[in-house]
């Protein structure tokens, strides 16, 4: 658990504990432990919402949050959490507009549909790969290309979008280290 997670726990289970004395208790810096406060108050928000079928629920900002990070519906997503027991009945025998919300952690449960996401539209840290017209590694595994030569498209594609001459020096070495392997015992 991070320092951050730890810090967020603790005002979840203390809303009104003073941010100095948090930011003190965990060593962290103030602005950091004011954020994290404000990311509590504002994700833990409890919302009353009614589904389709007219049916009242509670449910956190939180929960919603990530509805939409999937790229499902709130009501879908509602319908979903409803059947899977995240949002359940005050009593087993309770009236259906008379819902709890179980203040837990949660993790989507297998019901819910996930969208299909294209590895090769996922880039990690820029899109020096993605803006291409063909991806360097589509390249490379159509034709079979080896891990040194690979390397050598991949730095010598991207060196003006992300890091300069420092790529083509990387470029240089592999085919360097390519050349020593594949002399090596031949001389």
């Amino acid at each position: 658990m991070t320092k951050s997670d730890k810090i967020r726990e603790y005002f979840r289970k203390h809303p009104n504990a003073d941010v100095a004395k948090v930011a003190a208790r965990f060593e962290a810096p103030k602005p950091m432990t004011y954020k994290l406060r404000k990311q509590v108050q504002e994700w833990d928000q409890l919302i009353t919402t009614s589904t389709p079928s007219g049916r009242k629920v509670t449910i956190s900002a939180s929960q919603l949050a990530i509805a939409d990070k999937l790229g499902i519906d709130h009501n879908t997503f509602i319908e979903h959490a409803l059947k899977a027991g995240v949002i359940q009945y005050d009593e087993p025998e309770a009236d259906v507009n008379n819902l709890l919300y179980i203040d837990a952690p949660w993790n989507p449960p297998a019901i819910l549909p996930v969208p299909e996401v294209n590895a090769l539209e996922v880039q990690v840290a820029g899109s020096h790969y993605k803006d291409m017209a063909i991806q360097p590694v589509e390249f490379v595994h159509a034709n079979g290309i080896g891990y040194f030569e690979g390397n050598v498209i991949k730095y010598v594609t991207r060196w003006r979008n992300k890091n300069g001459i420092a790529d083509l020096e990387k470029a240089k070495h592999y085919i360097e280290l390519l050349i020593e392997l594949e002399t090596r015992g031949t001389k």
